[in-house]
């Protein structure tokens, strides 16, 4: 369910650059949606990718190089919202607080024990992607008209 989500956004964003834009929007929202509440739920769907810390170290590199070279926020924005569903399988955040020096000290929030900061965590990264991905959508309808 997870991998056919993340085709379908390309598929949307696709189609949204060949004049199809409700179309596109629709594909492009609609699984990404489905997934994220799905993997809110105690019962987990199956899963292909590898929703854990580490392979944030990779798709978000993979992000910022893909967003570079195609000039467009989209694999950015993708890189996002895999990390928000990795908050949500792992069932905690990590994040850096504002003012730990250099950065380097990384707390977690729980869902059961800190779950304001899970939540604010999680909605971020939900919340900057959807930003990105519509900007990415908008771009991709500017071209085709």
């Amino acid at each position: 369910m997870d991998l056919v989500a993340f085709l379908c956004a390309f598929l949307g964003v696709t189609l949204a650059a060949h004049g199809y834009v409700l179309l596109g929007s629709t594909i492009l929202v609609g699984p990404l949606i489905v997934l994220g509440i799905s993997l809110s739920k105690p019962q987990k769907p199956p899963l292909l990718l590898p929703f854990s810390f580490g392979s944030w170290f990779v798709a978000l590199p993979l992000g910022f190089l893909t967003s570079a070279v195609f000039r467009s926020p989209f694999f950015l924005g993708l890189a996002l919202y895999y990390y928000g569903c990795i908050t949500l399988v792992e069932r905690h955040a990590r994040y850096v607080p504002w003012g730990a020096g250099l950065g380097l000290g990384w707390r977690t929030a729980t869902q059961v024990q800190r779950p304001v900061v899970y939540w604010l965590a999680v909605s971020l990264f939900f919340t900057l992607s959807g930003i990105l991905l519509v900007v990415a959508l908008l771009g991709a309808a500017k071209q085709a008209a």
